[in-house]
């Protein structure tokens, strides 16, 4: 995998103009989201973003429109930022995104020949894609489906119509129309995790993984959206839809058909109710419920 790229070399690829420094990009993502990579590429569509990009340390070129780059330039960023010109930041930053993954090796492609451990139990109509890891003493039922870039851990359970690595929901709009962004990323399962029947994890969008982490279990038809992470020892209920970028902490419990929106956090130890839409962070060892959820009392 080669996750690097001139400036210089993706803009003449794509007929792009940008002014600023030839850096060397290592990844893609968000300007409010974190990176393991320290040279990212990112996009801005207005003047109160520039917050973002002061504080994400990764971000060293910024997708944006002219009119914007006097008011980025000279705001403290306290980095030299390269900038990249486009009347539409977005669908250009998407553009950039697909040709990387179509017509380059800057993601893995996940192509390697599927790695199964010792003494598993895989029924035969489950399907084990290429690019997948399974561990030893992994139990996988009826129809389910592990695809690329899925890496299970050991003693893990996995029960019927289950898709582990499913494709991501991200979506933007161009011109009255709706567009699939396609993501690059994995899914992780810990050790002596459970999940349970017709549960789909998404694999993350940009890098990394959506995380489930050890002895984590799992109901019934739970959603668990592109770039979660549910730490060890979590019980997450049937029916539960955790959306993009959501936190669940470390032995967290919620509560059948509850929702968490994305980029909340639920702290360690938190008990969300049954059918809560969670809205904002909740604080470890507190117990919220309701629509939009509140603060019952501490555990």
């Amino acid at each position: 995998m080669l996750r690097e790229i001139a400036l210089s070399s993706l803009c003449e690829a794509l007929g792009l103009h940008y002014c600023g420094r030839n850096v060397r990009i290592h990844g893609l993502n968000l300007c409010d989201r974190g990176s393991s990579f320290n040279s990212i590429l990112s996009y801005a569509t207005r003047k109160k973003y520039v917050a973002y990009v002061r504080n994400n340390e990764s971000i060293s070129c910024v997708v944006l429109r002219e009119d914007l780059l006097q008011d980025y330039m000279k705001e403290n960023i306290g980095r030299d930022i390269a900038y990249i010109l486009s009347d539409t930041p977005e669908k250009t930053f998407y553009d950039i995104h697909t040709y990387l993954y179509n017509k380059t090796d800057f993601y893995e492609k996940y192509d390697f020949q599927a790695k199964i451990g010792m003494d598993c139990e895989i029924d035969k109509t489950a399907i084990i894609q290429e690019g997948s890891i399974i561990g030893s003493r992994v139990r996988i039922g009826p129809l389910s489906v592990i695809r690329r870039g899925s890496v299970i851990g050991d003693d893990v359970e996995i029960g019927c119509h289950t898709i582990i690595g499913g494709e991501g929901f991200q979506i933007i709009r161009e011109e009255g129309r709706n567009r699939k962004i396609v993501h690059v990323g994995g899914t992780t399962i810990g050790a002596g995790s459970s999940i349970g029947d017709h549960v789909v994890i998404a694999n993350s969008l940009f890098e990394n993984t959506t995380q489930v982490g050890s002895n984590v279990m799992i109901n019934n038809f739970v959603r668990i959206a592109h770039n979660v992470v549910i730490e060890d020892a979590a019980v997450i209920t049937a029916g539960v839809i955790l959306t993009g970028g959501s936190h669940i902490g470390r032995g967290a419990w919620i509560a059948p058909n509850a929702s968490i929106r994305n980029k909340v956090v639920v702290g360690d130890k938190a008990l969300v109710g049954m059918g809560s839409v969670v809205l904002t962070d909740v604080e470890a060892g507190n117990i919220v419920a309701g629509n939009p959820a509140t603060r019952l009392l501490a555990k």
